[in-house]
């Protein structure tokens, strides 16, 4: 564009970059910058992560016109680090970005989040600091402080103001609730809030951004209040402009002001470019090629390294510039390494080998084979040589061997590399496309391409005329992936090449133009698996979101050391003895604390603990229990002897009713008698002898005496 063709006005023309890029720059090419943000692959990449409620959790921004700087960041409420060409890692804290937080402070309790992600929500639960009692989704009820000044006029007073009652000794204080700041004393505080500093959805800094800061200005908060809302200033670095509440339009060339007179005095003469006309300060000098080097706001130290373009003239010999500097050419040399001496000026040196292996023509020859350059090791030893590669080519050095060398003409720097001197930046990048090089040999020489990072296409050496492909928004292959959930992606021209990716972590793809078979996360896919555990206070995961693992979500009680519970709302009982200070009332009196049931405020004391200390985990000591065992063995042995005794006894009293039947004298008896009568008589008989007989032997067997006499005391035994 020519501001005025009057021929009087010269070198007012300028170059301009073609739409969709950016940037302009007088009397000289531009450097066009291109919102990365605006390629649909970034875009998605970001925009996948979604909330319960559906609502994108990432939203991608392009900082500066440099490539590769786009970021994924959080959105409000969602806080989180940035991703780098890639998506961030975005959490929610309800105790900190929520109101869960402001409902247990009010209360004199502390707030916890067990999982603080964009997925798991209202899994927040309040803790009594006096009982260590908890309560999933609200306050405990049954936190009760002791009575100190906060329990009459500051509870009211601090309350009513919605602050949280503070006591220090006897005097209390309201306190602002996070994220306010400031206190007072028998009275509502005035609360803080810098809305540059602090994160809050009416404030400059949101979650993983911050509204002025990214656009290179100051924030000003003049009246840093919680009553005083939306009234911070985003400011331009040379104070031009400013706005209230949003970035300020501070769209300046820089260079037209100041950077052009600095950079073109500087010798040699250099270029100003202004990436980003809203940021200030960000103006930079850069070299022209081949010299390399730029500085911000400043005039740039342009070096020229001959090396990069006489290297191969070296022939394997290591290529050194004396002098880098722009004005000293023509002072490159060629220098012999691995173990030989020798330098030439602007050609390859006559070498003579001194010392190790490279001494050796034929160690030599296995590394000039393949292009390289042999270095010897430790003086003397000549089998300590190593082939190495020879620049612009790269690899580690082999020992006694040629080395693997690569040459990434996409990464490098070469005459025939996409960056043909360090610190430029190579035209495929500059086009907002991908470079990659399909042959990394040494030998194999320009064989880098573009390849378009939106739509389809590739050329080589040069940026692509890109192509919609298949995945157009709006297209039958885009709408197929979007009803799906998933992302369509074509990297190819040809048709029906299109296929659908897992719009999460997982890298799943599909066969060529189908949906992708993708995990299920069951709390999020059915909201019926979420609301049970909400409904119990818990928290609903998905241990395996297979497509084949179902069934498996899972309810998890809050607090450390969960309890859970698989397809069902989980029992969540809490041993109200564990609470030290429960414990302690206890055993004050020299009672145990008991806890009857899982329902809160039923614990008690109870009898005298007889039990020593020392429990195992079973609660009995080992003493007791032993005791209690070595006491039922003794009943055991006293029943068995009661019933031998009884038995015995029986025996004596009641002889068996077939004893006589075994008695010789009285079978003959039994066997003549003819019918019943006779058969009573023998059994009467057989009894009223064997009584007598009885106490005879019983005589015996106590006084040691037999038929024969008086017995010894051993018979007796």
């Amino acid at each position: 564009k020519d501001g005025s063709t009057d021929a009087a006005s010269v070198r007012d023309w300028e170059c301009r970059c073609v739409a969709p890029e950016t940037g302009s720059a007088a009397a000289a090419a531009a450097v066009c910058a291109r919102d990365e943000c605006s390629v649909a692959a970034n875009r998605q990449t970001c925009e996948r992560e979604v909330d319960g409620d559906g609502r994108a959790v990432q939203e991608c921004v392009d900082p500066s016109a440099a490539r590769g700087d786009w970021e994924c960041r959080c959105l409000a409420p969602y806080a989180g680090a940035a991703g780098v060409a890639g998506r961030a890692r975005c959490g929610f804290d309800e105790c900190s970005a929520g109101p869960a937080g402001g409902v247990c402070a009010l209360a004199g309790q502390t707030c916890t989040d067990p999982v603080p992600s964009a997925a798991v929500r209202d899994d927040w639960f309040c803790t009594c600091g006096y009982t260590g009692e908890t309560r999933a989704g609200g306050a405990v009820r049954t936190c009760v402080p002791p009575a100190g000044p906060c329990q009459g006029a500051g509870a009211q007073v601090c309350g009513g103001a919605g602050q949280a009652c503070v006591e220090r000794g006897e005097a209390w204080f309201c306190a602002c609730v996070v994220p306010l700041s400031g206190e007072a004393e028998g009275q509502a505080a005035r609360c803080g809030l810098d809305e540059c500093s602090v994160t809050c959805d009416t404030c400059a800094r949101r979650a993983g951004s911050h509204v002025c800061l990214d656009a290179g200005q100051t924030c000003v908060d003049a009246s840093p209040y919680a009553d005083s809302r939306s009234d911070w200033v985003c400011r331009c670095g040379d104070g031009s402009a400013d706005a209230t509440a949003a970035a300020a339009a501070c769209d300046v060339d820089e260079c037209e002001r100041v950077g052009n007179a600095v950079c073109g005095a500087a010798t040699p003469a250099q270029t100003c470019v202004d990436p980003n006309g809203a940021m200030s300060g960000d103006w930079v000098c850069r070299c022209a090629a081949p010299m390399t080097g730029l500085a911000v706001a400043a005039a740039a130290s342009c070096t020229l390294d001959e090396c990069l373009e006489n290297a191969s003239e070296c022939k394997g010999q290591e290529c050194l510039d004396a002098n880098t500097l722009a004005t000293s050419t023509g002072d490159w040399w060629c220098k012999c390494t691995g173990g030989a001496s020798g330098t030439a000026l602007g050609a390859p040196a006559e070498c003579e080998y001194t010392y190790g292996g490279c001494a050796e023509a034929e160690n030599r020859q296995v590394c000039e084979a393949s292009g390289q350059r042999c270095v010897a090791g430790t003086a003397g030893d000549a089998g300590d040589w190593r082939c190495a590669c020879v620049a612009p080519a790269k690899g580690a050095p082999q020992s006694r061997g040629a080395a693997v060398c690569g040459l990434d003409e996409c990464r490098d720097v070469c005459l025939t590399c996409a960056q043909t001197s360090a610190g430029d930046v190579d035209p495929c990048t500059l086009a907002g496309q991908e470079c990659y090089d399909s042959d990394v040999s040494p030998a194999a020489l320009s064989t880098w391409v573009c390849r378009c990072t939106e739509g389809v296409g590739e050329a080589p050496l040069a940026p692509a005329a890109c192509q919609d492909g298949e995945c157009v928004e709006g297209g039958a292959a885009w709408d197929v992936c979007r009803g799906a959930g998933q992302v369509c992606i074509d990297d190819d021209v040809a048709q029906d090449t299109w296929y659908c990716q897992c719009a999460s972590d997982s890298t799943e793809r599909a066969l060529l133009a189908a949906v992708a078979a993708c995990g299920v996360n069951e709390c999020e896919a059915t909201p019926a698996n979420a609301d049970v555990c909400r409904a119990a206070g818990q928290v609903c995961k998905d241990p395996d979101t297979r497509l084949e693992s179902t069934g498996d979500w899972t309810c998890v009680c809050p607090g450390a050391g969960s309890v859970s519970a698989v397809g069902r709302a989980a029992s969540c009982a809490v041993d109200e003895c564990l609470v030290a200070a429960n414990r302690a009332v206890c055993e004050a009196r020299g009672e145990t604390c008991t806890d009857p049931t899982a329902a809160a405020g039923d614990w008690n004391c109870t009898g005298v603990q007889l039990l020593p200390r020392g429990e195992d985990d079973d609660g009995c000591s080992f003493w007791a229990c032993w005791w209690w065992l070595l006491l039922l063995l003794l009943c055991c042995c006293c029943c068995v002897i009661l019933a031998l005794l009884l038995f015995v006894r029986r025996r004596h009293e009641n002889p068996d009713e077939d004893d006589w039947k075994n008695n010789t004298d009285f079978k003959a008896t039994a066997e003549d008698a003819e019918g019943l009568e006779m058969e009573d008589e023998a059994r009467a008989e057989y009894k009223e002898g064997a009584g007598v007989g009885r106490q005879e032997s019983s005589k015996s067997l106590l006084y040691g005496q037999s038929e024969g006499g008086a017995s010894t005391p051993s018979d007796a035994v």
